[in-house]
Order: C-alpha cells, then structure tokens, then sequence
C-alpha cells in the first residue's frame, strides 16, 4: 500500500513539473546586442531577439547625428540584425520599442529595451580639438545702474477706443473696427526715453478679433507686454449654433487654411455663398466658424440636415488622419476607453491599462478615404496599423493554454479524488480486518470456555466414579 502511494505522489509530481514547464517555456523575452564602442565610419550591427513574442518593434536611435539608422516599424519574431551609421563622435541610444507586441500567453509586452554606443574619432582625426582663441567675453559696463522703467505714458489705436482707458498698469484692452477694415494705426509713447517699443505703427487686421502686441523694454532689458484685442466686426454676419455656441461662419476664403487633398468650392448657407473646401476622398465638405473669442476651426458641413461637426484632423509624421468614434464590434478584449495626449492635445483612444503610452483609435486616412484601427505612441510620435492578424493569433494562443490548464486541473482533481477513494478504502478495509480479528477471538475464546467446561464436567465425574 505505502508503494502505491509512492508511485501515486510520484505521477502527480511529474505532471505538475510537466505542465509548469510549459507554461514558463511561453514567457516572452526580449534583447538587445550591439557593440559598446565604435569608431566613426565604422557600421554598428544591432541583434535584437524577441523569444516567444510577436508583433511589431520601433528599432532607432535617439541621436541620428552620431548613429544614423533602423527601422521605425518591424516585424520581429525570433532574431534581426538592423544596421546604424556611425556619423561622428558621441554617444547615442538604441531602442528597441514594442508597438503592438504580446508574448504566447497574451500578455501585453510594453516594456522597451535599450542600449547606449558610443563612437569615437579615429585617431589621426583632430576635427575634436578646439581652440579658446575665438571665445569672447562680454563687457558688463558698471559705470552706473541702468533704468528698469518700461512703462508706457500713453497708448491709442486711430478710429477707435480703448477698453478699458489707457493706465500704464493695466496689460491688456480691447477695441472694435468696422467691417472691410484692413489695416489698423496703433500709437504709443514711452514714459522713459532710454527703454524701445515695439509693435506700433500700422499693422494689418483680418475679420474677427486680432491680437496685438506692444512690447516695452527697458535699458536694463526688462520688458512689459501691453495687449490690444482688436475685433473687426463681420458684414452681414452668418451666425449658427454648435452645440449650445454660437460661431460666425468664415465668409472670405483667405481665411480658411489651405488642406491636402481639398479643394476649394463653395456652399449655400442662410442664402449666401460660403467659402468651403471639399474632398472626393473623405467626401467631406468643410468650412470655417469663428467663436467668440476669434478661433477659427474647420468643421464638417452636412447641407442636407443643416449641422456641423468640429474636423479633427491629426497629422502623425505625414499619416493624416481624421478621428471617428470606435464601435464597440472593433474594440478588442481587454480595452478600455481612455485619454491619450499627442503633441499637447487629447485624444479619446483605447487602452489596456491607463498607464500606457499606446492607444487604440479608430480613424480615417484622409490620403486613401479606408477607415481603420492605428496604435498611436505618444512617447515615440508614431502611429501603425493595427494588426488583427496579431490579436488573432494571440487570442488562439491564450485559448490554447486556457485549455491546457483547465485540462491540466482535470487531470489533477481527477488523480486527488482517485487518492481519496482509495484512502478511504484502506480505512474501511483495515477496519474491517480489525473487526474480523475480534470476532475470531471471541470464536476462539467461545472454543476454549466450552472445552473447559467439558473437562471440568468429565473430571467431576471421574472424581465421582472414584468415590
């Protein structure tokens, strides 16, 4: 009995190390190899391994003037070699930067990796040196204290007025123009001779509101920002309602900003023709709205239900993309609705954690009119296709393992209920023998007080025969 156990204990053992020895073996890996130092000329050779992941890499380096090269998208799934430059002297870093990776398990892999080179002058190269001959020093002339005064004494725009009224602390005014204006006079005076000014004069102003800027600055080189708000009023206004706001429609098409891919045509709005710019990509029809504080942004004109949508056009290292909301058929297992800042704007994006510097988007290629998933990088500026194939396979991966261990458990609950049975019986088996054993000493005992009593009867009477 104590041998089954053994062999019992042994099998489960085996299966355990077996099955855990798989499971490890899936654990994604990645590395880097390249060289420390090299000499300028010279080709740095860069060996990154990815064991047991798939997806793509950003393989490049932080200084392109010391070591130029790599790849800023990859497919990498075992080994690659990727090849730099050494441009001139210095020290540069390889990165190696999941875009879209997870290793066999389905574990996201965001963790990049990276190694520093340094490269060196060749010896007979002395372009290194230099020379202190060429360095000057300023004079600071200290010969009396120089005036910190840049205050204004007066402050006016011809043909209009000032509000609030001029007062040399007070920074920033606001001034209205009719409409047609082009070109505004603004008139200043210093309140102390040795400081300058700059932005007076005639300046030239576009409908809506125009910043301008007053700068005084003293000879101590101290300055003061003095800002008008001049708004030119439109003629004969078109004004609609975005959203609970109301924006004046940008009627001079001078205004609106020049679009790849646009061209300019005009609409009819509240009976007037309206600069506008379309598309036969996106199908888009664009046109310009002003707030009230002068912004201008393009937004998307739908002149069949009279209604307009901000255009959100993102430009990522040439791929111009237009942003559309994600339905929730294309938002992947494990993806969460979060911001993800770009280039110090916001963006609504998907994540598996709201850490991540990587975002899900759903979007339209301006350039080609296909609307697609991206993975935008934050941190790098870069954005990729996002690869189904990938989800895909990971996906049958992690299907695969979750069988195996559900099947792995089975095995080993099946194996304990086996263990306990049989202890179980062994219990009831030895007790069994026990009761057994009892029973036949009282047999045996029964036997011998029954040949005693006979023996007793048999011995009185032979005594009795004696007598």
């Amino acid at each position: 009995m104590n041998k089954l156990k053994k062999n019992i204990f042994k099998t489960i053992c085996f299966i355990l190390l077996f099955g855990f020895s798989i499971l490890n073996a899936s654990a994604g890996s990645l590395s880097v190899d390249v060289t420390s130092a090299a000499n300028v000329g010279d080709s740095v050779i860069v060996n990154v391994r990815a064991d047991s992941m798939a997806g793509k890499f950003s393989v490049t380096s932080n200084n392109s003037g010391v070591l130029s090269g790599g790849s800023s998208s990859t497919w990498i799934e075992g080994s690659s070699s990727f090849t730099f430059s050494a441009k001139s002297a210095g020290t540069a870093t390889i990165t190696v930067t999941p875009i879209d990776v997870a290793d066999y398990d389905g574990n996201v892999v965001t963790n990049s990796v990276s190694k520093t080179v340094t490269i060196r002058q060749h010896l007979s190269d002395n372009s290194g040196s230099s020379s202190s001959s060429n360095k000057t020093t300023p004079r600071i002339s200290n010969d009396r204290n120089l005036s910190s005064n840049n205050n204004l004494s007066s402050l006016s725009v011809e043909g209009a007025t000032l509000n609030p009224g001029f007062n040399k602390d007070t920074l920033e005014y606001s001034a209205e123009f009719e409409p047609e204006t082009k070109i505004i006079k603004v008139n200043a005076s210093k309140e102390d001779d040795s400081s300058t000014i700059t932005g007076t004069g005639e300046i030239s102003v576009n409908d809506g509101m125009n910043k301008i800027e007053v700068v005084v600055t003293a000879e101590n080189g101290a300055t003061k920002t003095y800002v008008i708000n001049a708004t030119v009023k439109d003629l004969d206004p078109i004004v609609v309602e975005v959203d609970g706001k109301k924006y004046n429609v940008i009627r001079k098409k001078e205004l609106l900003p020049e679009l790849n891919n646009y061209k300019e045509t005009t609409v009819k709005i509240n009976d007037f023709d309206v600069p506008a710019l379309h598309s036969n990509t996106t199908k888009f029809t664009l046109v310009g709205l002003k707030n009230e504080s002068g912004e201008i942004n393009l937004y998307i004109y739908d002149s069949k239900n009279k209604t307009y949508k901000l255009y959100n056009e993102i430009d990522i290292r040439g791929t111009k993309i237009y942003l559309l909301d994600m339905p929730k058929s294309k938002i992947p297992s494990g993806y969460v609705k979060s911001d993800l800042s770009y280039n110090g704007k916001k963006i609504v994006a998907y994540k598996q954690s709201s850490s991540s510097e990587f975002g899900l988007i759903y979007a339209l290629n301006v350039e080609t009119g296909k609307k697609d998933l991206y993975v935008i990088d934050s941190k790098e500026g870069t954005i990729q296709r996002y690869d189904t194939d990938i989800n895909k396979k990971i996906n049958n991966k992690t299907n695969e393992y979750s069988t195996f261990i559900i099947g792995l458990l089975s095995i080993i609950l099946i194996l304990f209920t086996i263990i306990i049975v049989m202890i179980i019986k062994i219990k009831h088996k030895k007790k069994d023998n026990k009761d057994l054993s009892l029973k036949e000493k009282e047999n045996i005992e029964k036997i011998v007080n029954k040949e005693k009593m006979k023996k007793s009867k048999k011995d009185k009477y032979n005594d009795m025969e004696k007598l």
